[in-house]
């Protein structure tokens, strides 16, 4: 399962021992969002243990720069995968998400 703005969800299996929690972030909106759910999303941030940046073949890579800085001003520990999730995420990623 994957936390998003708007979308919460923990990801867990069978295997795992403990529960992680994604935040899925859309690289085109985050700004927007986060200015409009001003406490909701920041938090949703913080909370996280991985960090979807979603949608990045919407925006250059300024724009990418700039949204990994927001998200960083409000989590400096969990990692962030940049994802495009309509072209399919990588196995690799999708094992640090559930912690493999």
């Amino acid at each position: 399962m994957i936390m998003c703005f708007g979308h919460s969800a923990y990801i867990y299996t069978a295997e795992m021992e403990e529960i992680r929690t994604a935040v899925l972030c859309d690289a085109e909106r985050l700004h927007r969002l986060l200015r409009a759910i001003t406490v909701i999303a920041p938090q949703q941030v913080k909370d996280a243990q991985v960090l979807l940046l979603n949608k990045i073949d919407l925006v250059d890579e300024e724009r990418l720069v700039q949204t990994e800085q927001i998200l960083r001003e409000f989590n400096t520990e969990a990692p962030i995968y940049r994802i495009c999730a309509k072209e399919g995420i990588d196995d690799a990623v999708l094992a640090a998400i559930i912690g493999g």
